[in-house]
């Protein structure tokens, strides 16, 4: 599959009269110009504007043999009135296409993960004053998006995340991460029926809940696990602890109790920082042992990450983009960029956008396309 294969299952918005350019290849173009750093309709015409011909044909407009590039308005129009869930599906479809590797089951090692957070686009205000909020599903062991959909309102996050893991033919076997706004009994029977596991940290939205685990004998529970890293001038040891689930828990299909203690010394301000989650899951100890818990708790941080690069990276908070469905898809392109960029082992997606900047034949190639 390339690139332009996914995006041909895109529906095309617009009218068929006085289309000049491929609805493919303004979206393809829209695609390269992310990666390579662009993070504004009028930086995605520079970069067009700089391209090559042979480029600019290789992604589908073979106008630009003849020198024509789309103005700003013909990006803005065509992105405004876009399927932001087709989109979204056909980018992930392809991502996870790469992602894929046959190899993959020999080479790694223990349970795998998947990590869903949601995230508010502060610039991105509607007609009605309301911000667009997205909620993403993430792949740790890759770093790419696996999944993502929109929510009206932040306060809906909860019931989008079904939605957003239906998307995924298939999350047998894996664990999946939340916050602890998404603790809830509903969220832990949908991945018990679709033959997942979850691991869920447990605050004050579930009182009760917190009470049980809180009050556990965790004083004269032996560390089942425990890593200690130096990064920076910055030394954090982490620990854990694992219990079986009492039987009045009350949540359901919940197996084992867990308790993640993390200390932080050398920040600068001399002072040792403390910290300590409770934490529950459906995975038993034959498919995810305390090592594997302790990974996933801390791998579930990679969403996060992402969405931070999005920020600082790309600006995006600071994006004034807003009419339509422009907004949720130049996020979508984001995700995309930082997806691949992680695919081909870059670590700092602000070097890789300079690279790709740099050698724009590379980025093609990552799309599976060829000048």
């Amino acid at each position: 599959m390339t690139l332009l294969d996914a995006l041909t299952l895109v529906p095309d918005p617009r009218r068929r009269q006085g289309c000049r350019y491929p609805f493919t290849g303004l979206l393809s173009v829209t695609a390269v110009a992310v990666m390579c750093g662009a993070r504004s309709l009028a930086a995605i015409v520079r970069w067009a504007h700089g391209a090559t011909p042979a480029l600019l044909s290789a992604l589908g407009l073979a106008d630009g043999m003849e020198g024509r590039v789309p103005a700003a308005t013909t990006f803005g129009r065509t992105l405004t009135r876009i399927d932001g869930d087709a989109l979204d599906d056909a980018v992930t479809a392809f991502t996870e296409a790469l992602a894929a590797d046959p190899l993959d089951e020999v080479v790694s090692s223990g349970v795998k993960s998947l990590a869903a957070d949601g995230k508010t686009v502060c610039g991105a205000i509607d007609a009605e004053g309301k911000q667009l909020h997205l909620l993403s599903v993430f792949r740790p062991e890759t770093g790419t998006v696996a999944a993502q959909r929109a929510m009206r309102d932040k306060g809906c996050e909860v019931t989008h995340f079904p939605a957003a893991l239906d998307t995924l033919e298939s999350i047998a076997g894996l664990v999946v991460t939340a916050d602890a706004l998404h603790c809830q009994r509903s969220h832990a029977t949908y991945l018990h029926e679709r033959g997942a596991f979850y691991y869920f940290p447990v605050l004050g939205n579930q009182p009760g809940l917190f009470a049980r685990l809180d009050g556990l004998d965790w004083e004269n529970t032996p560390l089942a696990h425990e890593r200690t890293e130096r990064n920076r001038g910055r030394t954090e040891t982490r620990t854990l602890k694992v219990l079986p689930a009492p039987e009045q828990v009350g949540f359901p299909h919940a197996v084992r109790a867990v308790l993640i203690e993390r200390t932080t010394t050398g920040r600068g301000d001399g002072k040792i920082h403390c910290y300590a989650e409770l934490g529950i899951t459906s995975a038993p100890t034959a498919t995810a042992s305390a090592t594997d818990l302790a990974r996933i708790a801390r791998d579930h941080w990679g969403v996060e990450a992402m969405h931070h690069v999005r920020d600082v990276t790309y600006d995006e908070d600071a994006s004034r983009v807003r009419t339509g469905s422009t907004p949720r898809a130049m996020t979508t392109f984001r995700n995309l960029a930082i997806s691949l960029a992680r695919l081909a082992g870059h670590k700092n997606i602000a070097a890789a956008n300079d690279h790709y900047r740099d050698h724009p034949t590379d980025a093609l190639h990552l799309f599976g396309l060829t000048t």
